[in-house]
């Protein structure tokens, strides 16, 4: 899916959902634990707020609704015991969203409830999403999703350290250099550390000249809205 977005630098944007050999781009694979709030979602990725509440870009939902979550896991076809796959009971998409299903925005996020809670443990667990400042350019982040591998086998979960720099159009933004999300790793976290751990900057959005993500800071107070 490809859009021209008039931005005040003009780029070709991809939505970072999809199939083919596509990746956080020169990433490395997670390892069980590293990070328990990852959720794999049918063509995209998620986060988990808490036992029912997930994270994730609008454009994985708004036209293709996903009927399941996964979490657990960082290969979303292992049977592990660690493994829970629950049903979706509702979607929200972010209203500043609504009438921009499929496209590349600054507001690209959408809450699903889960019919059950998710049982927490060293496997499975919640991240918190930044409330306040705004992400500086040169943040060092961390970005993740569940695209293919170099060896094109799809859901596998990768990350790849990076840092925000200044680009256009609201969002956050990281280069493609050393690393990059790309198709398949929409709705998945970027993170921060801080003193208390890491913590949910954006929501992977794009990918043109930068990585793009939906900053949390600016729909923090609507997420929470639906959360518990």
């Amino acid at each position: 899916i490809v859009f021209l977005l008039a931005l005040t630098a003009a780029a070709l944007v991809h939505c970072a959902i999809g199939s083919g050999d596509f990746r956080v781009v020169n990433g490395y694979p997670a390892q069980h634990k590293q990070f328990p709030w990852m959720i794999s979602m049918y063509h995209c990725s998620a986060s988990i707020l808490d036992e029912t509440t997930i994270l994730t870009a609008g454009h994985c939902v708004c036209n293709n609704p996903p009927s399941v979550m996964i979490a657990g896991i960082i290969n979303a076809h292992e049977k592990s015991s660690s493994r829970q796959e629950i049903s979706v009971s509702r979607i929200i998409v972010h209203p500043n969203y609504q009438q921009s299903c499929g496209r590349v925005h600054e507001y690209d996020a959408a809450i699903v409830k889960l019919s059950r809670p998710l049982q927490f443990n060293e496997y499975v667990k919640p991240i918190s999403i930044n409330c306040g400042d705004e992400p500086q350019s040169g943040t060092r982040i961390i970005n993740m999703g569940f695209g293919a591998d170099e060896n094109n086998k799809y859901d596998v979960l990768k990350y790849g350290h990076n840092s925000l720099t200044n680009c256009y159009g609201g969002y956050l933004c990281s280069p493609r250099s050393p690393n990059h999300v790309y198709f398949g790793d929409s709705g998945g976290p970027v993170v921060r550390q801080t003193s208390q751990g890491y913590e949910q900057i954006g929501v992977n959005s794009g990918i043109g000249s930068y990585s793009l993500y939906a900053a949390t800071h600016k729909f923090c107070v609507w997420s929470k809205q639906y959360m518990g």
